[in-house]
């Protein structure tokens, strides 16, 4: 009998303390980094499993920047593309590339690692970059968003529930997007949840 209760103590500790860490805050950086050629979707806005949203995504590797291991997939899921400044120079003619442009779009980026996948949603700032060593490193444009609420769309696994904010901060080269829907990223995410 008292094998069993102590056993039985354990276990709820055991699960108690998961759940405790489950709720805790937490803050990571990855970085999504490789070529892709983009392929249109149905995804999921609102973690119903439900598609809702067409997007042009992006798979690429899912990175640990410190250590450079995988950690997953990222798939980039990009929609609503407006084009800032057509037919000033550097971009005169977006239909034929938008190397030059300055970009705005709205950003669904899926996070899938082994434990549970993150979805976070928002508009992001994708100006042509000016500097000889961004253009020579293969870098067409930096991106960038800093929303101020929360805008974690939901999450699975040990993201369940997850509020919070994803920043994005980065370079891409967008040089084959038109012609052939190819990006190469190089991107940091900042994830914050809150308990």
């Amino acid at each position: 009998m008292h094998r069993r209760l102590t056993t039985a103590l354990v276990v709820t500790l055991i699960s108690l303390s998961f759940g405790l860490l489950s709720a805790q805050a937490l803050s990571l950086v990855v970085q999504l980094a490789g070529t892709a050629v983009g392929e249109m979707r149905q995804i999921d806005t609102d973690g119903d499993g439900a598609p809702d949203k067409e997007a042009n995504c992006f798979d690429v590797d899912l990175v640990d920047p410190n250590s450079g291991l995988k950690l997953g997939t990222g798939s980039d899921c990009l929609s609503d593309l407006e084009v800032l400044n057509p037919g000033e120079p550097g971009c005169e003619d977006p239909t034929q590339s938008i190397a030059g442009c300055n970009v705005r779009l709205i950003d669904t980026t899926i996070f899938q690692f082994n434990d549970g996948t993150l979805v976070s949603q928002g508009p992001v700032s994708i100006p042509a970059v000016l500097d000889e060593g961004s253009l020579n490193a293969g870098i067409t444009h930096v991106t960038g968003s800093f929303p101020t609420e929360n805008n974690i769309l939901y999450g699975t696994g040990r993201f369940e529930n997850a509020q919070g904010r994803v920043r994005v901060s980065g370079g891409v080269n967008m040089s084959n997007t038109v012609a052939a829907n190819e990006i190469t990223f190089d991107c940091f995410f900042y994830v914050q949840t809150e308990e």
